[in-house]
């Protein structure tokens, strides 16, 4: 990640080297030392920017030359340069109207050109940050920036997110601006429209350790909040809290990369509750979609073992949005409207052992599959109900479902009736990790594609999700299946 920090000076300064001299040249000799001090109100700003209507989003860098002394006379190629490059790779320039010299209050200083306009503000130590009045192809747009130098070094992502029932089907503008490396502890600054409004909140990220199946990937977790509240950012007059939680993936090695990916809350367990997922840029990411299944529609990315079924109380298995079942049954931090769930399954057919099977992705291209979703189950208090004949287990096959081999479980704690369910970690066959409650909950798990797991070196793999459950109060739900490969 620290290499796409210095991506742009790197190229700057290797594009201006001449054949017989790669000393740098003074203009970016003095942009480097701007760089390297956080007491500047010259050097380089990095920030992000979305158009309000969310159909352009954009990383920002504007970069101020060195003008240390007064020069004789005006020279426009010292003009200050903001640039855009769009999610689609698009690159637009805008100049400011005047130079800039260092120790320089920088008030209302505009920058234009025929493509976007805004203007730009900043303390004399290059703090304090503001942008404003930011239009774009004649659309209301916002910019969010900062000073980045090599103490305080800016990573940005441009990003979407979406909701189920906002009303606009369009994916809406997520953009986050971290105020360091990207790697380890880390402080966000957000970028999100909401109801045709920018509004702008706070995130941390923490909690970072090598994935132990491939370790050129590190995964934090990442959250909305200031690690006091987890909130955010408020929205309308009556300050609204939205909410968000996700992971942070990214390797330093080469291919250098990262990605942020998670869910989100308005209104957060309330009767008004929104939510959705969000998710960063193509350009950014470190793992490839194989698969994406929300169950929020009829089209559907799965095949299940049996046709999908409830006699409307608490027998069933069954892609549903809670109203297919007893009410009795109830979870929180739904995402959306719609996930699938199962309780007594064979109370309505044979077998208490039923699936859903994600048939034949396309693994050529990768040494690890990642599987990433959702768990709950409907908390009965103290009188929990899991026997140790009740699973859920997360499989593959590389032969087309011959064979099939579990890499995620949940399980009770062994004893035979009437026990909690739990991540079973280490695939014993006994639960010994985490507890699967009322409450959605992201789990993640994954295995490698080499010749001890796909001795046939096939191209694809298949993921099963299975269920055993056999009595009334022995259900699971789950939502956001996300599989990628690496």
């Amino acid at each position: 990640m620290k290499k796409l920090l210095y991506a742009f000076i790197a190229a700057a300064t290797f594009a201006s080297c001449s054949v017989d001299n790669n000393e740098l040249t003074n203009q970016e000799q003095d942009l480097t030392q701007e760089l390297a001090s956080n007491k500047s109100n010259l050097g380089l700003y990095k920030g992000v920017f979305t158009t309000v209507d969310s159909k352009y989003r954009a990383k920002v860098d504007i970069i101020f030359p060195n003008k240390n002394i007064m020069a004789a006379s005006v020279n426009p190629t010292n003009y200050p340069t903001a640039t855009l490059t769009t999610q689609d790779g698009d690159v637009y320039e805008a100049k400011a109207n005047k130079e800039v010299y260092k120790s320089e209050t920088i008030s209302n200083l505009e920058f234009s050109s025929k493509a976007f306009k805004f203007t730009f503000s900043a303390d004399k130590y290059g703090e304090n940050v503001t942008v404003e009045n930011v239009v774009f192809k004649n659309t209301p747009s916002s910019i969010l920036a900062a000073k980045s130098t090599s103490e305080s070094p800016i990573v940005n992502f441009t990003g979407t997110y979406n909701c189920v029932d906002c009303g606009n089907p369009e994916p809406m503008t997520f953009n986050v601006m971290i105020s360091n490396d990207g790697t380890g502890d880390q402080s966000y600054s957000t970028q999100m429209n909401f109801n045709g409004q920018t509004y702008f909140g706070d995130g941390i990220q923490n909690g970072c350790t090598v994935d132990a199946t491939n370790g050129d990937l590190t995964f934090c977790n990442a959250e909305s909040g200031d690690g006091v509240s987890s909130v955010g950012f408020t929205v309308g007059t009556n300050s609204y809290p939205v909410e968000w939680t996700g992971q942070m993936g990214y390797s330093t090695n080469t291919p250098n990369c990262s990605e942020l990916v998670g869910l989100w809350y308005f209104r957060r367990g309330t009767s008004a509750e929104k939510s959705g997922t969000f998710r960063t840029d193509s350009s950014f990411r470190c793992l490839d979609n194989l698969v994406f299944e929300d169950f929020e529609d009829a089209d559907v990315n799965y095949i299940s073992s049996v046709p999908e079924f409830t006699d409307g109380s608490e027998d069933y298995f069954i892609r549903t949005d809670g109203s297919d079942f007893a009410g009795a049954v109830n979870f929180t931090d739904i995402i959306g409207n719609s996930f699938f769930a199962a309780q007594d399954i064979d109370g309505e057919v044979a077998s208490p052992i039923q699936s859903i099977v994600f048939e034949n992705m396309d693994a050529s291209l990768y040494s690890t599959i990642y599987f990433d979703a959702i768990f709950a189950e409907d908390d009965d208090s103290s009188n929990e109900d899991w026997d140790d004949s009740d699973y859920v287990s997360v499989d593959y096959s590389f032969d087309n479902g011959t064979t099939w081999t579990p890499f995620f479980a949940i399980r009770n704690d062994g004893t035979e009736f009437n026990t909690v369910p739990l991540v079973d970690t280490d695939l014993d066959g006994i639960g010994d990790g985490e507890e699967i409650t009322d409450t959605f909950k992201p789990f993640r798990a994954a295995f490698e594609n080499n010749t001890s797991n796909n001795p046939t070196n096939s191209t694809t793999v298949s993921i099963r999700i299975s269920m055993s459950l056999n009595s009334g109060d022995e259900d699971i739900a789950f939502d956001n299946v996300l599989i990628r490969g690496l």
